[in-house]
């Protein structure tokens, strides 16, 4: 419960922060907080069930090519128009929404591929039974070698 109210917290200093830096554009601002919200309890609510069952991992797949492209779009208009990196700080929203949803996104495919996948965890289960299966005749094997 305490790392949820270390969460909001967090939450609203960043919501005041962006709204200051974002210079009144409140829908930016509502729909980026919302988006990072729905993407931070996806992720604790993986954790917790040590899952990512329910959700298409083709989808966040996909939310990562946006996210890159949006960002990547920032930056050739900075070079296009000004030359300068200033241009990018002009639209603070989009800014913030793509780089947290490539992190999240990125969180996801860590959890979705290496924490929490089954087939991996089978492959290890598997490979261990293998392991431990040898090890009896090579147990024998060597009594054998004793004997001799």
């Amino acid at each position: 419960m305490a790392g949820l109210s270390v969460y909001m917290f967090l939450y609203q200093i960043s919501s005041y922060i962006l709204q200051i830096w974002a210079s009144g554009r409140s829908l930016d601002i509502k729909y980026t907080t919302r988006t990072f919200n729905v993407k931070y309890f996806q992720a604790i609510m993986n954790y917790r069930r040590k899952s990512t069952d329910g959700w298409s991992i083709e989808a966040v797949l996909l939310d990562i090519v946006g996210g890159l492209f949006s960002v990547l779009q920032m930056f050739m208009n900075a070079y296009n128009y000004d030359e300068d990196l200033a241009w990018i700080l002009k639209n603070p929203a989009k800014l913030w929404l793509g780089i947290s949803s490539l992190l999240f996104d990125l969180l996801f495919v860590v959890q979705h591929y290496w924490l929490y996948n089954k087939k991996s965890k089978t492959k290890r289960q598997d490979e261990s039974d293998v392991k431990a299966e040898m090890a009896i005749p090579l147990n024998q094997l060597q009594k054998l070698q004793e004997r001799d």
